[in-house]
């Protein structure tokens, strides 16, 4: 099922409006109406989809239909065909972390990706989020597994992901896991986040 349909499934589902869900969640009529018919998905970890999620789980506790909860509702988003389940906010923060924990070289990085450096700017303070998340993901990725192949460097990596040194000397499996860290793995903080940084200096 794609997203459009689920979406008229809920508001078929629970007799409401586009105008009653515009009014609780703040999301405009044209947005509304471009997710209804397919010309636009909302991304995962967003505004407009959290509100979305909260609007019709509010209409459905007020007809009494306390089965679809927000969490309920945004499970059966999540598992539409076509709906993208990046989280851009997830992958900017991870981004930020490698850079900090591994003291990535940002001008090398911007030359190998062929990313512009403001662009990368903006993408690290939130500002602009990468078009294409899975492609930012990968070239970062890609530069990270090529640029440090020393031991100590590849220990670090491993520290950072959270896997043994001895899974990631493969460069492929290095670059799948680095890939996969930055689209899905919670942001580390305090004292690992800190190992890091002492990890990768002693190497």
């Amino acid at each position: 099922m794609k997203f459009s349909e689920k979406l008229n499934d809920y508001i078929e589902q629970l007799s409401c409006t586009g105008k009653d869900i515009c009014n609780l969640s703040g999301i405009s009529a044209a947005s509304l109406s471009r997710y209804r018919n397919g010309e636009r998905v909302p991304e995962l970890g967003t505004k407009p989809f959290e509100d979305l999620c909260c609007a019709l789980a509010q209409i459905s506790a007020q007809k009494g239909k306390l089965q679809i909860t927000a969490d309920a509702v945004k499970k059966a988003f999540v598992s539409c065909d076509d709906f993208v389940s990046t989280d851009k906010e997830l992958l900017r923060k991870n981004f930020n972390t490698l850079l900090s924990a591994l003291n990535v070289n940002l001008t090398q990085l911007c030359q190998y990706t062929n990313y512009d450096a403001s662009a990368v700017f903006r993408i690290r303070n939130g500002s602009r989020k990468p078009g294409d998340a899975e492609r930012f993901a990968s070239a970062v990725a890609s530069f990270v597994t090529r640029t440090m192949q020393m031991p100590s460097e590849i220990g670090a990596v491993a520290e950072l992901i959270g896997c043994d040194i001895d899974e990631i000397y493969d460069m492929s499996v290095r670059y799948a896991k680095i890939k996969s860290w930055l689209l899905k793995q919670p942001v580390q903080k305090g004292r690992r986040q800190q190992r890091f940084k002492i990890f990768k200096q002693a190497g």
